[in-house]
Formats: structure tokens, C-alpha cells, sequence
């Protein structure tokens, strides 16, 4: 059996950066280079198998390879069914062997010329707008979880460039040398069925396009790796999980918020039913003291209806006063809540805060109150610094922010206005008790002493009782704008509600349930170990086109 050739060596060397090492134990590496047929099917799979920091005399290592040949040294080996006793001196040991077994990434490829499928034989010398499909199943399911273990494909291939142009490779990059063009891509077969993602949909598959002036064949090689992250990738989940519950925290502190801000509307209502008897009261008030200055003759039944007035309007004062009062109880508590929910949103908005600093340490920190956040985190993604998942849950993380600084706001807004409020009507009844008290003294000494001096005072009475009436308009007024701030807001705050904090609550338990399945997926990774045995640390699988 014949050694590896130089590209593939060439291209295991590449790939081989993308192991971790070991240097306390055995470490098992297999190198899986599959020869396919310009189809995509398997024509032969040759392995290669590292064994480092094997034990000083003898080695045992488990196989399914046939025709083993030690490709590192002069190493023996005895073989009893699938296990391998190797003869060591504690030196690493390569060896090389076949299987037919089935690969984890069967590969489907088929040309295009003009638009046109043509057999590839078919398709040297000729000219024309040249299309290559490579299509990727992976067949390594799992019933357990219901995903597959995740395989990323590096599609590598050199189109020389003198009779070739216009080309382009999806998921990729096309690098000009000068006489030649280096295509690389990568494929996520399988990753889109685990997880819906639509930015994933069209990853289990590459196509190539150029226009040539006569097609030569082209070197195509696929790598293929069951490394897509590691456990040191999933603190940004473990936040995310922490974020759920924060997000939980203020959906319940915005439900309570709704319901007292309808109360507050239904408290405020009433507030300015009792500001219109009030009014209707000194109304009445108002009609006798005109009845009073227009004739001496009706002095003492025009006193008794003034008096009756205002003593309507003093029980009604009273009572809305006893009603007030417990409707400012209700608006503290709002204010209360308001003030937890302000704290609460403003933990969240910390805790999001440093997670996106830690997030992103490797970009040197960004800081998500900057404005220019979000154009940020586009660009490296577009730079392919970050990966979608990240870049989603970045701009999940910057609305978040956003909204609660916008609902931090509001609430400072509201209990601000709350507190005008509760001082206004207060002083304002106040003030209005305190007047009809005076009034009603007047009105008793007047009716006590006789009408002799009424005439004299009924003008002046007519123009206080006027004031007073036009004051008690101006309460029913500002009752009646309190009532509709109070509709105001309790709407708002259903709509702010609905259409932010319940989506991002969603949002953010559509994240937690990305987090579960790609935690799920690093385990998966984690626990393939091996194509030709089950006990290797790390497989590469290295496909080439003939």
C-alpha cells in the first residue's frame, strides 16, 4: 500500500491546527483521507492513525483497519480481532490502513455548463459558464437528542486563472495569487434540520461558477471536522440563562404595573365624578347669592339655600377627601412599583451591560450604550469576526437594552407627574374646605345678626362665592385631564407591554432553547471518538475529487 501523497500531506498539515493537544495521556488522532469519484462517490478510504505518548514497552490500541502498515518506524504490532499490541519504546506511532466503512459526510457532486448538467468527462475543453454542486448529508444522527453531530466542511480548491474568470464560491472567499485563484468555503451539513435557523439553510452544500474559455480539471479537496465549539464557547448561553430569569423578574413586574396603572385609571375616575358634584354644589352656591344680592325681601331664603350649598359642598369635599386619600395610597403603591421596576431594569441592563463586555473581549470590549453598537457588530460579522449566533444575540441584547432604558424613562416620567399630581389635589381640596369654612362663618353671622347689613355684603359675597366656584371648574378640569393621563397611560403601558417586554421575553426563551441545542450539539462533538475505532481524541476526515 502506498504512502499519502504531498497535497494531502500539504492539506493535514493545514488542518491539523485545529486540534487541541494533550501532553499528560495517550492521545489518539486519526486522519481520515477519502479518493471520490468526480461524482462524489467513495472510491477508497485510506487512515491514518497517531498514537502520542504511547508506554515504554508495549501499546495497545483498538481498530477496524485492514492491511496496517506502520508508517512512522519499524514498529510490530500483533492483532487479536480488532486490537492492536504495538512494541513501543515510548516513541509516537503512525500507522496507516483501509475500510470501507460508510463516511459521516457522503458527498453529492454534479456540473453544470450554461446551465446545462453535463457529465464532467463531457465537460473538458469546452466553453461556457461553468457551474460545480457539492452537496453534503450528514449521516451521523442522533435519536437521543434528535440532532446530528455537527460537522463543519472546509471546501478547499485552485482554479488557475489564465483562461478562467469571474469566479465565485458560496460561503466563501475567492483569494486572486496572480496566475491562480485559492477558493475556500465552509458547510454546516445537517446544522440548519437541528436548530431552523435560516441563516443556516443553505450551509449543507457549495456551489462554484466561473466563466472559462476551456475547462481543465481543477484540484477540489473537502475537510471535514465534528469540532463546532467548544465548552468554553457556551458562557455566552450560561448568561443568556441567567437573562431568562431576569426577563421573567420584569415580565411579572410589568403585569403588575398594568394592573395597577387600570386601577389608577379607575381610582382617577371617581376622583373626577366627586370634582363635578363639588362644582355642581358651589354652583348652587353661586345661583342663591344672585337670588340674595337681587332682593332684601328673599335675604333669609336665599341664606338658607346658600348655606345648604355650601354645606352640600363641604360634605362633598369631605367625602372625596376621605376618597382621595385613598387613591394616593394606591398612586404611592404605583409609584412604589414603578421605582422596583426601574431598579430591576436597570440590574438587567447591567448584567447585559458586562455580559456583552465579556462577549466580546476578544474585539476589546464593546460597550453596548455606544450609539454606534450595532453598525459595530455588523461589520465584524460582515468581517466574519463573529459567528451568527453571536451577532443575533448582540442585537437581541442591544433592543433589550434599548427598550428597558426607554421604559426607564417613562416610569421616571410618570411617577414625576405623579407626584405634581397627588400635591395639587391635595392643596387644591384643601384650599377649597378652608374657603367654604370661612364662607359658611359669614353666612351663619349674617343670618345671626339680621339682613341689615346683607345688602352691603351681598356683592361682596356674590364675587367670593364666584371665585370660589370657578375655582372648584378648575379642579373638575384637572380631575378630568388626570382621568385621561391615567387612560393614557394605562394604555401605553399595555401597548409597551405587549409589543416589547412580552417579544422580549419571547426572544429571549427562543434564546435559552438555542442555548439547550447548542450545548447539546458541544456534547455530541464531544462524544464521537473515532471513525475506524471508538477511543480517538480528535478525527479529520480529508476528502479529494479525482
Amino acid at each position: 500500500m502506498k504512502k499519502i501523497t504531498r497535497n494531502i500531506l500539504g492539506t493535514l498539515v493545514i488542518t491539523s491546527f485545529m486540534v487541541p493537544m494533550n501532553t499528560f495521556a495517550l492521545t489518539k488522532e486519526e486522519v481520515v483521507f477519502t479518493t471520490l469519484k468526480n461524482n462524489g462517490e467513495v472510491k477508497q478510504n485510506i487512515v491514518n492513525t497517531h498514537l502520542k505518548y504511547v508506554s515504554k514497552e508495549k501499546q495497545e490500541d483498538e481498530t477496524i483497519l485492514k492491511n496496517i502498515l506502520n508508517i512512522s518506524g519499524k514498529e510490530e504490532y500483533e492483532k487479536n480481532n480488532n486490537i492492536l499490541t504495538w512494541k513501543t519504546e515510548g516513541k509516537d506511532i503512525t500507522y496507516q490502513g483501509e475500510t470501507d466503512k460508510e463516511s459521516p459526510i457522503k458527498v453529492d457532486i454534479k456540473y453544470y455548463l450554461d446551465g446545462e448538467k453535463i457529465e464532467k468527462s463531457k465537460l473538458l475543453g469546452k466553453k461556457g459558464k461553468v457551474k460545480i454542486e457539492a452537496n453534503f448529508t450528514n449521516t451521523l444522527y442522533n435519536e437521543e437528542y434528535g440532532m446530528h453531530t455537527p460537522f463543519v466542511v472546509t471546501t478547499t480548491a485552485i482554479i488557475k486563472g489564465d483562461k478562467n474568470s469571474n469566479i465565485e464560491i458560496t460561503n466563501g472567499k475567492v483569494v486572486n495569487t496572480g496566475t491562480k485563484n485559492i477558493l475556500a468555503s465552509i458547510s454546516t451539513p445537517g446544522l440548519y434540520d437541528d436548530l431552523k435557523i435560516d441563516s443556516l439553510k443553505n450551509m449543507d452544500s457549495v456551489t462554484i461558477t466561473y466563466d472559462t474559455e476551456k475547462y481543465t480539471d481543477n484540484t477540489i479537496y473537502f475537510v471535514a471536522t465534528p469540532k463546532l465549539l467548544e465548552n468554553s464557547d457556551l458562557t455566552v448561553f450560561n448568561k443568556l440563562d441567567n437573562l431568562s430569569g431576569s426577563m421573567r423578574t420584569l415580565q411579572n413586574g410589568m403585569n403588575e404595573l398594568v394592573a395597577g396603572s387600570e386601577k389608577l385609571e379607575s381610582g382617577s375616575s371617581e376622583i373626577n365624578s366627586g370634582a363635578e358634584k363639588i362644582s355642581s354644589g358651589l354652583y348652587s352656591a353661586l345661583e342663591g347669592s344672585k337670588t340674595l344680592e337681587e332682593g332684601a325681601t328673599t335675604v333669609d331664603e336665599s341664606l338658607k339655600q346658600i348655606i345648604g350649598g355650601i354645606e352640600e359642598g363641604k360634605t362633598g369635599v369631605v367625602t372625596k377627601q376621605n376618597e382621595l386619600s385613598t387613591k394616593l395610597g394606591e398612586i404611592n403603591t404605583l409609584k412604589q412599583n414603578n421605582n422596583s421596576t426601574i431598579e430591576k431594569l436597570t440590574a438587567a441592563n447591567t448584567e447585559i451591560y458586562n455580559g456583552v463586555k465579556l462577549k466580546t473581549e476578544a474585539l476589546g470590549g464593546l460597550e453596548i450604550s455606544s450609539e454606534t453598537f450595532t453598525q459595530t457588530i455588523e461589520t465584524v460579522h460582515t468581517n466574519g469576526l463573529i459567528d451568527d449566533l453571536t451577532y443575533q444575540t448582540l442585537l437581541n441584547y442591544k433592543k433589550q437594552y434599548d427598550g428597558n432604558n426607554s421604559l426607564i424613562t417613562l416610569l421616571t416620567y410618570n411617577n414625576g407627574a405623579l407626584d405634581q399630581l397627588t400635591g395639587t389635589l391635595s392643596n387644591t381640596s384643601n384650599e377649597v374646605l378652608g374657603q367654604l369654612n370661612t364662607i359658611e362663618g359669614y353666612l351663619s353671622k349674617l343670618q345671626t345678626e339680621g339682613t341689615s347689613k346683607v345688602k352691603d355684603g351681598t356683592s361682596t359675597l356674590n364675587n367670593g362665592i364666584r371665585e370660589l366656584y370657578n375655582g372648584s371648574v378648575e379642579l373638575s378640569n384637572g380631575t378630568k385631564i388626570l382621568m385621561d393621563g391615567t387612560s393614557t397611560l394605562k394604555n401605553g403601558l399595555n401597548k409597551l407591554n405587549g409589543e416589547g417586554i412580552n417579544k422580549l421575553t419571547s426572544l429571549t426563551n427562543t434564546g435559552v432553547n438555542y442555548s439547550n441545542k447548542v450545548k447539546a450539539l458541544v456534547k455530541l462533538s464531544k462524544d464521537y471518538k473515532g471513525y475506524a475505532s471508538n477511543n480517538s481524541n480528535d478525527v479529520i476526515f480529508v476528502y479529494k475529487v479525482d
